[in-house]
């Protein structure tokens, strides 16, 4: 799974975290991943705003511009997907993400 699904996923599953939150889930270098997060957040597929608690750490979420889109690939069959679900889902859809998410 690429660093940008992972970032997606656990967004969509944990809305509004702290970056070294969900850091600690993906399997990417801290520098490839940091990257990844910047890139993500420069093209507007990620928002952030400060943490209340800590004014030097950020709350990362989906854009607007980009929930639904990211709601459809997760969520394009009549059920919601569940766990490894997600994980499929999100790997058999890179080409859709990077097409029409990750690259817009």
């Amino acid at each position: 799974m690429t660093c940008e699904c992972e970032i997606l996923l656990y967004l969509y599953e944990n809305p509004r975290s702290a970056a070294g939150d969900i850091f600690k889930i993906s399997k990417r270098e801290s520098t490839a991943f940091y990257a990844t997060l910047k890139r993500m957040t420069e093209a507007g597929i990620l928002s952030h705003s400060r943490a209340p608690t800590d004014r030097r750490s950020r709350i990362y979420d989906i854009s607007l511009a980009y929930s639904a889109s990211i709601r459809m690939v997760i969520e394009g069959q009549d059920q919601p997907m569940t766990g490894l679900m997600h994980e499929q889902a999100l790997e058999n859809s890179q080409e859709f993400l990077g097409s029409r998410i990750l690259r817009k």
